[in-house]
């Protein structure tokens, strides 16, 4: 089984001015021990987080990453690691739902339980895995015209 994770953004007070944001990821609920790791006694900025979302299974950062450059997002030049970026968190937003629902809206919305269901049953109807007495019984013989008046 695939450990879940969690894409995190965060800056500092400083960096903040600049438009550089650092984009992660971490296994999910880790995301302040992980922050809170990159950052040693002696810095005397607190990270500030904004923005996280659990990752689809399968994605990591460098797919949001990759998509950031993509959507020509530079890398913050000598910066100590790769995960640095002169961006805005919608910027990290929309490289996100590009990656994991392939659109660019900034926002995402789930879908909600009895939505995905109905998507889970139409995908198995089409590819044909009901049995087929259900396939045949839900298989209308006869379909009424609509007549004009």
């Amino acid at each position: 089984m695939n450990e879940m994770l969690e894409l995190y953004v965060y800056t500092t007070k400083s960096y903040r001015d600049k438009s550089y944001l650092k984009v992660g990821h971490c296994r999910r609920g880790r995301r302040e021990e992980r922050i809170q790791e990159q950052f040693g006694t002696a810095n005397p900025e607190q990270p500030i987080v904004c923005w996280f979302e659990d990752l689809p299974e399968g994605k990591t950062d460098h797919h949001v990453h990759q998509q950031l450059i993509n959507n020509g997002i530079s890398k913050v030049q000598d910066s100590v690691g790769q995960e640095w970026f002169v961006a805005s968190v919608d910027d990290v937003k929309r490289a996100f739902n590009e990656v994991c629902f392939g659109s660019s809206r900034i926002e995402s919305y789930r879908a909600r339980n009895e939505q995905q269901a109905a998507v889970v049953k139409a995908v198995r109807w089409f590819k044909g895995e009901y049995p087929v007495e259900v396939m045949e019984g839900a298989a209308h013989g006869h379909v009424p015209t609509l007549v004009e008046t």
